[in-house]
């Protein structure tokens, strides 16, 4: 259980050869693993090796220890994106989504480039409820790299109705010069007439969302998420008591 739900978590994620993991028997990662293993104690101060055996780890279920080797990893050489960006991705999908959405705003930070880190704080911002802020996540993901916009490689956006707003919100942005641009006054509404069966019902994410956040304006108290900087203090209360109730 605890796999299929990291597994999902990562399916938007995986750089290296999803597929191929994906279809990967329990042995042939069992053997991963170990390789991986031995490769660490060749290079324990490799953040990359270690950063590595840690996906690994995930994929068998091995989810505490991967935690440790992202954090290790992290020890090493604090500046790197990837173990913080899926030591995230492990919290958000281990039922530790603050601490998640701290990490990778930290990570954001200090590389503001970071396509994927974007895409997937506008995904946790989402299941929080804080659509506004999710949809200015998604956006910049698709302006930073508007590949992320097909299922080929995402298959994430599939029945995404927030990232499929910012699609067309983002489309002056992320068009080829050549395309004639169009610019959408109701994104949101097309959404609905684009995917109208997810739109039929109201989102299991939207749960406890506030009135401003449901109607898609911006909450004037906190700061810009994907900058990585703190919430306001009202935000920060609303969500303490939002997830002590969970």
């Amino acid at each position: 259980m605890a796999r299929d739900k990291i597994t999902h978590h990562l399916a938007a994620a995986l750089l290296v050869a999803p597929l191929l993991l994906a279809a990967a028997p329990p042995e042939a990662l069992r053997r991963a693993v170990a390789a991986q293993r031995e490769l660490v104690a060749e290079r324990p101060d490799s953040v990359g090796t270690l950063n590595d055996l840690g996906n690994l780890l995930v994929e068998i279920g091995e989810l505490e220890e991967a935690e440790e080797v992202y954090r290790r990893a992290m020890t090493i050489d604090p500046g790197r994106p990837e173990p913080p960006f899926n030591l995230a991705l492990l919290l958000a999908a281990t039922d530790h989504p603050r601490e998640a959405r701290k990490l990778l705003k930290a990570m954001l930070k200090e590389h503001p480039d970071h396509a994927w880190g974007h895409y997937q704080l506008g995904t946790m911002l989402s299941a929080r409820g804080s659509r506004s802020r999710a949809l200015r996540s998604y956006r910049e993901a698709f302006r930073l790299d508007p590949s992320l916009a097909d299922p080929r490689r995402n298959p994430h956006v599939i029945d995404n109705t927030l990232a499929t707003a910012a699609m067309l919100e983002a489309l002056p942005l992320i068009a080829p010069d050549t395309t004639v641009q169009r610019i959408y006054v109701e994104p949101s509404r097309i959404t609905g007439l684009l995917m109208p069966s997810l739109t039929a019902e109201p989102s299991t994410a939207m749960e406890g969302a506030t009135e401003d956040e449901a109607t898609g304006e911006d909450d004037a108290t906190g700061e810009d998420e994907a900058t990585g900087e703190d919430e306001g203090p009202i935000d920060e209360e609303e969500e303490i008591k939002r997830e002590g109730e969970g």
